[in-house]
């Protein structure tokens, strides 16, 4: 009897135990399973948040994308617009007329560079003092005055930044147009068959620029030995000269330089002409007078 009370006991207590136990791994199952649910939640609540930001960066990088193309567009159209009514202004320039007057040949003249100074414009600069002056230009068989020669020749006269009238005229160069030259400036020798010797108009071009108003060009030095050698130009050190070229670099601090590209950057205009004498001595004094507004504050 004894015994059997005590095993009776013993089941009783074991199957607690197991009771217990078996409880114990129920509850830990079912931790583990709300840990697993919560984990898995967790990940998708991740997965679904990289999803959405991803959409989202796709949809900033798509607008993004198209406010850039918006805004090429305009600006194309813009270049356009300004690239056509630039050339309608030009059209529309008076030309002086040029009389061929055969002059004798020149005497060698050989300058001191050194002598000629550029001037600056500055803050204390009078901007009704810069208004008037003659931008030039030249377009040239090649880099080297002293071998080369001019094969388009173009001047423009300003008045209070505002031009009123041109000289401009082809040249057939003596020694005739090499292929690297024309494939710079698109001046061949069909173009200058039938232009005038540069003697034949050396004299109209020294009366069209004169004496006494300011010099102005992009990269001036280039221009100024070809038309001083030449016997174009007077060899006046004490004449005012403007590069463009140095004062943009004074203006603004990232280039390019080139008067193709301030033409574009700086006053909105794509030319279907550059390269062209009279286009290029045209869109350097817009250059120089967006230049002197700048520089003496009063844009």
């Amino acid at each position: 009897m004894t015994v059997w009370i005590v095993l009776l006991i013993f089941g009783v207590w074991f199957i607690g135990k197991m009771t217990a136990k078996s409880m114990d791994m129920k509850l830990k199952e079912e931790e583990e399973r709300k840990k697993k649910e919560t984990l898995q939640r967790e990940l998708e609540r991740k997965r679904l948040d990289q999803e959405r930001q991803q959409r989202e960066a796709r949809a900033a990088l798509d607008r993004k994308m198209w406010e850039i193309e918006e805004r090429q567009k305009r600006r194309e159209q813009i270049l356009m617009a300004n690239g056509e009514r630039f050339d309608r202004d030009l059209a529309a320039l008076p030309r002086v007329e040029i009389q061929l007057q055969p002059s004798p040949a020149m005497q060698p003249i050989s300058p001191v560079w050194s002598l000629f100074t550029y001037r600056n414009v500055t803050k204390a600069s009078r901007l009704e003092t810069l208004g008037d002056f003659i931008t030039v230009d030249v377009e040239t068989t090649g880099l080297h005055p002293e071998l080369n020669e001019i094969v388009q020749l173009s001047a423009v006269t300003f008045r209070n930044f505002e031009a009123v009238d041109c000289f401009t005229s082809f040249v057939k160069p003596e020694k005739g147009i090499n292929a690297k030259a024309a494939s710079v400036n698109h001046i061949t020798e069909e173009t200058v068959a039938d232009a005038p010797l540069l003697g034949e108009i050396r004299s109209a071009f020294r009366s069209y620029v004169g004496e006494e108003l300011p010099i102005v060009g992009h990269n001036l030095e280039f221009d100024l030995k070809f038309l001083v050698l030449s016997g174009c130009l007077k060899p006046d050190v004490s004449r005012r000269y403007y590069d463009t070229l140095a004062l943009s670099r004074r203006t603004w601090n990232e280039g390019p330089y080139k008067l193709e590209s301030l033409g574009e950057d700086v006053l909105g205009i794509r030319r279907s002409d550059a390269h062209t004498a009279l286009s290029d001595a045209y869109i350097t004094g817009l250059l120089f007078q967006k230049i002197c507004h700048i520089r003496t504050n009063k844009q």
